[in-house]
């Protein structure tokens, strides 16, 4: 396909260079090249504790922890929220260990904000580790919430005062962080047949956050329904902005059974000839967005599909060379 669409449709495409900002600082602090395979490692391990809570993994997240700034430079920031996040999700008696020996050294906005958060969710999934009824849930969401010291009512203040809508540089409060880990705590929940578990959330304002909007949307959908409402979403978008990684992150987790939709997808827009300038936006866009996701994996059809778009300016080069390099995931902060 070639939907000529000159400078203009090349400065929105160019403006995910917001992506950048994921690193927590500017464009210009993105990692330097020698640290990239590492860097991509490290965030892919900690993306992947969303389903794999596998205790094995400790060792390298307390290296993480230990000098995020030595490691990682101006990523400083992602990494240490990354890997907070994955040592929560593991939930053992080790993992709060090694959060216990990491806490002490981290910078006093992680101590305030994620440390008692993660900490609670730790010792929470430990007391609660499988939820199958509604009383089940209300008590860990009470054993959560007292842990981290906080009410229902701080968590709606937080939101409220929380004007991320995809912004990184705009770090989230206690309460926020909070939020986030309540909606991942209510997914299991709710897979387990407690459907009362989204319960909780009603009033309170997740559009204020982006993370947790895009979390709430997709919980009661099962993995055939969030790939097709997340290409839908995708493919429809007037620019690249970073609020929407958080949808790119969410497709690359369906793994490998969202390839077949996303490449179908890929073959419809690029037969679309659009004579509007938005829908040509739209169409370029929603290749971007699927190619982004599609670099992500190991599949023998990857490389060939991104090779075929390098020259359209759909960024296709650039996934290209990270695939070719060995590289997967998606480039975003694990919420």
């Amino acid at each position: 396909m070639k939907n000529g669409i000159g400078s203009r449709i090349t400065a929105v495409l160019v403006a995910s260079a917001l992506s950048a900002s994921l690193w927590g600082q500017t464009p210009s602090t993105k990692p330097p090249v020698d640290t990239e395979q590492l860097w991509f490692t490290d965030l892919s391990l900690c993306q992947s504790t969303a389903h794999r809570k596998d205790p094995a993994l400790l060792p390298r997240i307390r290296e993480m922890l230990q000098s995020p700034t030595q490691r990682y430079g101006n990523s400083a920031h992602s990494m240490t929220v990354c890997a907070l996040v994955a040592l929560g999700r593991i939930g053992t008696e080790e993992a709060l260990a090694v959060l216990e020996s990491v806490a002490g050294t981290l910078k006093p906005y992680y101590r305030e904000s994620y440390v008692p958060v993660i900490r609670a969710r730790l010792r929470a999934d430990m007391e609660f580790p499988a939820v199958h009824t509604r009383e089940q849930w209300e008590q860990k969401v009470a054993f959560f919430l007292q842990e981290a010291e906080l009410a229902r009512e701080a968590l709606q203040e937080a939101l409220k005062n929380h004007p991320q809508f995809g912004d990184p540089m705009v770090y989230p409060s206690r309460g926020v962080v909070a939020v986030r880990v309540l909606l991942e705590m209510a997914e299991a929940a709710y897979a387990n047949g407690v459907k009362e578990a989204l319960g909780f959330f009603q009033g309170l304002a997740l559009e204020q956050d982006d993370p947790s909007r895009v979390r709430y949307q997709l919980i009661p959908l099962n993995q055939r329904q969030r790939i097709e409402w997340l290409i839908h979403s995708l493919t429809h978008k007037p620019a690249r902005r970073f609020r929407d990684r958080y949808e790119l992150l969410a497709l690359w987790r369906c793994g490998e059974a969202a390839i077949p939709a996303i490449l179908a997808k890929i073959e419809e827009l690029s037969s679309q000839k659009p004579k509007e300038e938005a829908e040509v936006v739209r169409v370029n866009v929603g290749i971007a967005n699927l190619l982004e996701v599609l670099a992500g994996f190991d599949d023998p059809r990857v490389e060939p599909t991104l090779e075929r778009f390098v020259r359209e300016n759909f960024k296709a080069e650039e996934f290209l060379r990270r695939h070719r390099k060995g590289l997967r995931g998606v480039v975003i902060m694990d919420w």
